[in-house]
C-alpha cells in the first residue's frame, strides 16, 4: 500500500483530485492584504528623546515629538504615514535640540 494510502507516492494527490496551485494567492476583494512590517527602531528613539526632552528642560516643546511618535508607533496599515509620523518626530526633536543649544549659546555668552 502506498504511503498516505493513495496515489502512487508520498506526494501524489489521490486520483479524483484537483491538481497543487502553482500560483501565489491572490488577495480577494473585502479582505485587505496584511501590511509589511514596520521597523519600530525610529519611532522608539524618538519617544525616548522626546520623553527625556520634556523631562529635563523643555517641558512642553518636548510634546510634539512625543505626539508624533506616538502617531507613528499607533500606525499600523498605512506604512507612508508611519514614515511621514517618525519623520516629523525627528523634525520636532531636531528643532528642540537647535532651540536648546541655542539658548545654551546664548546664556554662555551672555554671562561673560
Amino acid at each position: 500500500m502506498p504511503p498516505h494510502g493513495h496515489g502512487t507516492g508520498p506526494y501524489h494527490p489521490c486520483p479524483g483530485c484537483p491538481p497543487p496551485c502553482s500560483h501565489p494567492p491572490v488577495p480577494r476583494p473585502g479582505f485587505p492584504r496584511q501590511a509589511e512590517p514596520q521597523n519600530l527602531a525610529g519611532p522608539i528613539l524618538a519617544l525616548s528623546l522626546s520623553i527625556l526632552l520634556m523631562v529635563t528642560c523643555c517641558g512642553a516643546l518636548g510634546v510634539v515629538g512625543t505626539v508624533f511618535s506616538s502617531l507613528a508607533l499607533s500606525e499600523r496599515t498605512d506604512p507612508e504615514r508611519f514614515r511621514r509620523y517618525t519623520r516629523n518626530a525627528w523634525i520636532a526633536n531636531g528643532v528642540v535640540l537647535g532651540l536648546m543649544l541655542v539658548f545654551v549659546v546664548f546664556v554662555v555668552t551672555g554671562s561673560s
